[in-house]
């Protein structure tokens, strides 16, 4: 039996973000849904500092526009 005991939500834009990022610095194409933990890390969401933290990042099928829209989404 598995008891959820919490959970966290990141937003489109930090979606975006995310992709952005795993594709300016590691070459990596992910899928909205594929980069949430890792907007999840980047946005602070989780504490990581000072920690050895493994981001499972997965998927590639994204709608061209959507990843084209990722590509001019910077972090404000």
């Amino acid at each position: 039996k598995l008891n959820l005991t919490s959970g966290l939500v990141v937003s489109d834009f930090e979606a975006l973000i995310a992709m952005n990022t795993a594709y300016k610095h590691f070459k990596i194409v992910l899928e909205p849904g594929g980069a949430v933990a890792l907007a999840a890390a980047l946005s602070k969401k989780v504490d990581i500092k000072n920690k050895n933290v493994l981001v499972i990042a997965s998927g590639g099928n994204v709608d061209k526009n959507v990843f084209e829209n990722c590509l001019k989404t910077e972090a404000i």
